[in-house]
């Protein structure tokens, strides 16, 4: 269908010049505070258009102009219905209803305001009669921005909003009842955020039922009121346009959203493939109108703090060129006047000119380890690590421990590790709040977990984020100073990489076995050549040791190849053909009946001289080999204790944050626990670079609880701080606060 057509207009309905245009005030409220919302009732006299939807037919805004200040916004107006009703449970029922072209506008400012409604056809532009609006002061932080020299966001009040909550992506049969359960939960355990999808399996806005280059306004209304919920308690929203399943016509999950897409040409669209959606310009035109409608609709709420474009766009299979994604940015700030923060997501690959785009305001990322990696911490500091080269915030935006199955899956008794793990990381790495946990309604509401965010919002609350400009910092390996250091313990090193491709970088193994680059999961072999990287790592071992190996699965089939110093020290062979060796089942890969994945769990052995040593793996074979574990049997000094130390540090005020963790503490080894108490970490000794002279005030926090269970007064040694902490369980949180002689105040 050719957007010529959308457009069309019947002569019976075309305008005349003189046509009325008022408005009529929909609130009941004589008064309207700031950053409340008002709604106006646009009259075009009675004229009827044939799709009200395209603004190259009929385009309404409103212009909002304060007297004092003359500042000046522009809002479009969006076409709806009077409905009032709870819109869950409305299945393209809109059509029995009137409908109109309504103004939201929430006004940043008191005092006097003036609103004109202007029109614009092919019979050219009219406008309304100015109409006075009285705005008086309220409390309400309004929207959340980017806060100037920081690479955190702050509220419109300038209050700091450090985010904390999940994926709620959509409310399944519960409808926006569940919203409002789940949203109340999120609020009294803490929590402040969530990401949804405006998009399938949620109520798609674009459908076959409501024609190309129109919207279900049931869907629309349903929105309106989830945003609502949103603000009702305090969690603020990212909006997520596309998911990539909607350029899909199947993938492993089954039957995909192409073809139920009003712009594919089996339903009388335009599109012949899902690439056209991307490449033609009428498409990129209809998304466009589709983002002048949201903005008209959703811009006014101050629930939304985010607007993003794709979920996962690298897994559509088509290829979405950076400067679609610009575009569409430009496009989106240029409309929307309350300048809402703009962000996409990728699902993999590498995408450093979107993420320094001026446009673009926030970087993120989503992490599944796979059931092979025991703590996301290391792959959450290091993407924030890597991201903090692009001076803006960061999120990990989804968190799940596998991607093919809740986090129930390896929590079934709600722990809650692997969620409270993310949250801890992701703030002491410089993230602009917690790991964002994917599975909110099959773990963390069926085993109510929303007060995990607790502990984090309490500690939280006490920095003043926007004041500072943190970022991460390399300690040295935590020390246990009662222990022996001749005496030897496993070296067991952190795999994190999940399915992608790699860096490819030399890997530097640190005595408490995190690594210096992300170290992959997957070894890939010659029919994955797209994502071959090297695997290189180095080493140093004071003495004699074993390299164990434990292999995971494998995928068709593999050839691990092990080369010491640039040697081939060992070849191991796998296969998932049925009736091979070492398997503990193999089935076909879903859709592929010649291609078999097995299930191996087997451990490979190999021994290493002492030394300092470079080690490479290979996979010879043909498809994938995972690994679960890599460990040096002897190769850890337990002077070095078995924890991790992630720190972010304020070169200006000298405040640093320090996330103090015990390795073993993971969600696969809490299962192992079977409801007993974790074991304790005696007093372990940190070393914290600073810049200040003078006495420090040190705070150790519980993290769970989120209070201060100790604080002591400790001065620097030639730039160092030497810290001793308390006894603790899991982990410890650490706020240093600089004298404020020595950090020049703030």
């Amino acid at each position: 269908m050719a957007l010529a057509l959308l457009s069309s207009l019947s002569g019976a309905n075309a305008l005349a010049d003189d046509a009325p245009v008022t408005l009529h005030r929909l609130n009941s409220e004589k008064l309207l505070e700031v950053y409340a919302r008002g709604e106006w009732r646009v009259d075009l006299g009675g004229e009827v258009y044939n799709n009200p939807f395209d603004p190259t037919e009929v385009a309404v805004d409103g212009v909002f102009k304060h007297t004092a200040s003359g500042r000046q916004i522009k809002l479009p107006a969006f076409w709806t219905n009077d409905f009032t009703g709870d819109a869950s449970a409305e299945k393209n029922g809109s059509s029995s209803r009137p409908a109109f072209f309504k103004l939201r506008f929430a006004p940043a400012l008191a005092g006097a305001w003036t609103m004109t409604a202007v029109v614009r056809d092919r019979s050219g532009s009219r406008q309304s009669q100015a109409t006075a609006i009285e705005v008086i002061a309220s409390k309400r932080d309004g929207f959340i921005r980017r806060a100037p020299g920081s690479p955190y966001l702050r509220f419109d009040s300038g209050k700091a909003y450090f985010l904390l909550g999940p994926n709620i992506a959509w409310s399944g049969d519960g409808g926006l009842g569940a919203y409002d359960v789940m949203f109340a939960k999120l609020h009294a355990g803490g929590g402040n955020f969530a990401r949804v999808w405006l998009a399938h399996p949620h109520r798609p806005m674009e459908t076959v039922a409501a024609g190309l280059g129109r919207y279900d306004l049931d869907a629309c209304t349903y929105y309106d009121q989830m945003f609502e919920l949103a603000e009702k308690h305090g969690i603020h929203l990212m909006a997520t346009f596309m998911n990539h399943r909607d350029l899909l016509d199947r993938d492993m999950w089954g039957t995909a959203q192409w073809p139920n897409q009003p712009y594919n040409a089996k339903n009388g669209g335009p599109c012949t493939q899902p690439s056209d959606f991307i490449t033609r310009s009428d498409m990129r035109e209809l998304f466009k109108r589709r983002m002048r409608y949201m903005v008209g609709r959703y811009s006014a709420y101050t629930s939304l703090a985010f607007w993003e474009f794709w979920n996962e766009q690298s897994f559509t299979n088509v290829d979405i060129p950076a400067e679609w994604t610009l575009e569409m940015a430009q496009t989106l700030r240029d409309a929307d006047p309350y300048a809402h923060l703009i962000t996409t997501s990728f699902g993999r690959g590498e995408h450093d000119e979107v993420w320094r785009a001026e446009s673009i305001d926030l970087t993120q990322h989503h992490y599944y380890g796979g059931w092979g990696v025991n703590d996301c911490s290391p792959a959450l500091a290091l993407f924030h690590r890597e991201h903090a080269k692009f001076a803006k915030p960061s999120l990990m935006a989804e968190l799940g421990i596998g991607w093919d199955g809740s986090d129930d899956k390896g929590d079934p008794t709600g722990i809650g590790t692997n969620l409270h793990n993310g949250i801890w990381a992701s703030l002491a790495s410089g993230g602009v709040g917690g790991a964002s946990n994917w599975w909110w309604d099959n773990y963390i509401e069926k085993h109510n977990l929303w007060n995990v965010y607790q502990g984090a919002a309490k500690f939280a609350a006490e920095i003043s984020w926007t004041k500072r400009n943190f970022a991460p910092i390399d300690l040295p390996p935590v020390i246990d100073p009662t222990a022996d250091a001749k005496e030897l313990s496993d070296l067991q090193i952190s795999l994190v990489g999940g399915w992608g491709k790699s860096h490819g970088l030399p890997i530097r193994v640190l005595p408490n076995g995190r690594t210096s680059n992300e170290f992959p999961t997957y070894i890939y072999g010659h029919e994955q050549a797209s994502l071959r990287t090297p695997t290189v790592f180095e080493v140093e071992l004071a003495a004699a040791g074993k390299l164990l190996i434990d292999v995971a699965m494998v995928s068709d089939s593999g050839i691990l190849r092990v080369l010491v110093d640039g040697t081939p020290a060992a070849d191991w062979f796998f296969s998932a053909l049925p009736g091979s060796a070492d398997q503990e089942e193999t089935k076909p890969l879903e859709g592929m009946k010649n291609v078999y994945q097995a299930k191996i769990n087997k451990r490979r052995t190999l021994d290493l001289p002492a030394g300092k040593h470079t080690i490479e793996l290979k996979n010879l074979g043909t498809d994938w080999v995972s690994l679960s574990g890599l460990t040096i049997a002897g190769g850890r000094s337990k002077r070095f204790a078995n924890a991790e130390a992630l720190a972010i540090q304020d070169s200006t005020s000298g405040e640093t944050i320090i996330w103090l963790h015990d390795l073993n503490s993971n969600w696969k080894t809490d299962q192992s626990l079977a409801g007993r108490a974790a074991d304790s970490m005696g007093s372990l000794e940190l070393h914290v670079p600073t810049k200040h002279g003078g006495e420090h005030r040190v705070e150790w926090w519980d993290t769970r609880r989120g209070e201060v269970v100790s604080t002591v007064k400790v001065a620097p040694v030639d730039g160092v701080l030497t810290l001793r902490s308390p006894e603790f369980r899991r982990d410890v949180a650490v706020r240093i606060i600089a004298s404020r002689a020595s950090a020049g105040g703030g």
